[in-house]
């Protein structure tokens, strides 16, 4: 083989040739190996790759909307979910004032405190209908719970 490439001088035809003669060497090799070797050593091992799940169910007449963190920081966010949240009532009735049921927000067992842990916020809170409660991490808690309430 190499008195052929040698032979072939140096021009643009040699570089052609060996070039050729590299690719037909690299596919016996590989077809060789590929041959003999058993099927899980040519098949690259990938680990198991687990996803984070989120899980969506909320209680009849709530709606929920989680938002994660992105802002790059080391410390561990904790996501506020709809089961973290209670209102004090849940029915009104019409009176032409605005309905603002207190809140009540806990993470494992412990009660967060309002303005420092989560902010609150009301819509359509004074007429007829369906209102809403806003509830927004804060902090070292992130995300955000929308709770429903009644009008009549």
């Amino acid at each position: 083989m190499r008195k052929i490439l040698h032979s072939a001088g140096t021009g643009m035809k040699g570089r052609r040739v060996l070039n050729t003669a590299a690719g037909i060497l690299a596919a016996v090799l590989v077809t060789v190996l590929l041959s003999v070797l058993p099927v899980s050593a040519v098949t690259p091992v990938r680990p198991p790759v687990s996803f984070p799940t989120v899980d969506t169910r909320t209680a009849a007449g709530t709606e929920a909307a989680l938002s994660l963190n992105t802002s790059g920081s080391r410390n561990c966010s904790k996501i506020l979910h709809s089961s973290n949240v209670k209102l004090s009532r849940t029915k009104y009735t019409y009176d032409g004032h605005s309905k603002k049921p207190s809140v009540t927000v806990r993470y494992s067992g412990k009660k967060l405190k309002k303005n420092r842990d989560y902010t609150v916020s009301y819509r359509n809170n004074k007429k007829r209908g369906t209102a809403k409660v806003i509830v927004r991490g804060k902090g070292k808690y992130t995300g955000t719970v929308t709770k429903t309430f009644k009008i009549r």
